[in-house]
């Protein structure tokens, strides 16, 4: 019977913040990270070897039960919901779910409030009528009108660079294997993208 063999392979990222108020807050969510994995990790050992003394079957691991756990660690660490745990992805967001951390201690206050009124086990669901209880101060119209009139610019320029990335993503997809595969020379594609402008 041939033996099994397991390949590990290590795999090492270097991190290029560009600037040092990156560095720092990329320094600061490894730190939390780190802290994430140790409390988790101590929580397994523990719950394994009561379980294997109890002559039980040790506790399942899954993306579920750790998110539960995440969950729970964000509520009874104070400072640990400072820290945003959004994650990248090109998708569909649930709009009854809001994730946030405080960037300014000006906010905090609304942070800790959202956080200890969440619910959820999985992700900590915050109702509109929990934020709704919340005292805000609201601007005047002329100082609301003012905001607008900065940010509207902004807005369009995101949404346009949102239309052109998906424009290029598109011609990408559609040119790139035709000129690696010779079907479509360079000229031929220069047509085609100028027909798509």
């Amino acid at each position: 019977m041939p033996e099994t063999v397991s390949a590990y392979r290590n795999i090492t990222y270097r991190l290029l913040p560009g600037s040092r108020s990156n560095a720092k807050q990329l320094a600061g969510l490894a730190g939390v990270c780190r802290f994430v994995w140790n409390a988790i990790l101590a929580e397994q050992s523990e719950a394994y070897k009561k379980a294997k003394e109890a002559g039980e079957k040790p506790p399942s691991v899954s993306c579920f039960s750790l998110g539960k756990r995440f969950t729970a660690l964000r509520r009874t660490v104070e400072w640990l919901p400072e820290y945003s745990f959004i994650a990248p992805a090109d998708g569909l967001c649930s709009t009854d779910i809001v994730v946030l951390g405080a960037r300014e201690p000006k906010w905090s206050a609304f942070v800790a409030h959202t956080s200890q009124t969440s619910t959820g086990k999985m992700v900590p669901r915050i109702s509109w009528q929990s934020m709704n209880k919340y005292d805000l101060s609201l601007p005047t119209d002329g100082a609301a009108s003012a905001c607008l009139a900065r940010i509207a610019p902004m807005l369009r320029r995101i949404v346009g660079n949102i239309r052109d990335f998906r424009l290029l993503v598109s011609l990408r997809d559609t040119l790139l294997p035709k000129l690696i595969s010779g079907e479509l020379r360079l000229a031929e594609a220069k047509r085609v993208m100028e027909a798509e402008e």
